[in-house]
């Protein structure tokens, strides 16, 4: 809004029409990319012939996916999904490499250690009372 403005200061409509173009250029393949992985979704979640033991066919990239990415251990790849998503890059600057998407469906797909995690004893009230004094 605030370059259509700025390129237009004196023009409501051309600032208007200027936002309206900024927008569907930079906001609305977004929305195509949703609609596309929220039907990706649904079919993967519905019944089919194929075996359940059978490994996925290609990496997904939806949200849950992206947020593991930007832990991946790559700052790259954090930074790319970072301004993924943050609509500062659209699917076409980052799916149109096919050298990025090599490396994202690799660490999409890579498996993850768990943590090891050190149980600590609970504290009881009477411990945060004893520690507050």
């Amino acid at each position: 809004m605030v370059d259509a403005l700025a390129a237009h200061p004196t023009d409501p409509g051309s600032a208007a029409a200027a936002y309206e173009a900024a927008s569907a250029a930079r906001v609305e393949p977004w929305y195509h990319i949703s609609v596309m992985t929220d039907a990706a979704t649904l079919r993967a979640s519905q019944p089919s012939a194929a075996s359940s033991d059978e490994p996925p066919k290609a990496a997904r990239f939806d949200l849950q996916t992206l947020r593991r990415l930007t832990a991946s251990g790559d700052p790259e790849l954090a930074l790319l999904v970072t301004r993924m998503m943050s609509l500062l890059l659209t699917p076409a600057e980052v799916f149109g490499d096919p050298a990025v998407v090599n490396r994202l469906a690799a660490a999409a797909t890579a498996d993850r250690p768990t943590p090891r995690t050190s149980r600590r004893p609970s504290l009881t009230r009477s411990d945060l009372m004893a520690a507050g004094r």
